[in-house]
């Protein structure tokens, strides 16, 4: 990272610690940082990884992209809750 008053050796820890998929308040205490700085240093990797992979994806997507048909998401149907359970033995009492 550019701009950060950590000292060369605690950045390489840090990093070294987001590579090994460590939690960034684990590697502050491991460090011996504030919980604040390490979330905020994770977060700046992230978006620096972010930036990278967004400049080099002209290299892999040029032309045109198709997108499938696909819905995720959308709302539930039937009823939810504690009467749930009751709706479905009542559905299956039918047949």
């Amino acid at each position: 990272m550019k701009k950060s008053r950590l000292s060369t050796l605690k950045q390489n820890k840090r990093i070294a610690y987001f590579v090994a998929g460590v939690t960034a308040r684990c590697a502050a205490d491991l460090i011996g940082d504030n919980r604040k700085r390490g979330g905020y240093c994770f977060h700046r990797l992230r978006e620096i990884i972010f930036l990278n992979l967004l400049e080099k994806s002209d290299e892999y997507f040029d032309g045109k992209d198709e997108v499938g048909e696909s819905y995720f998401g959308g709302r539930q149907k039937g009823k939810r809750g504690r009467g749930a359970a009751a709706q479905e033995k009542s559905l299956y009492s039918v047949y």
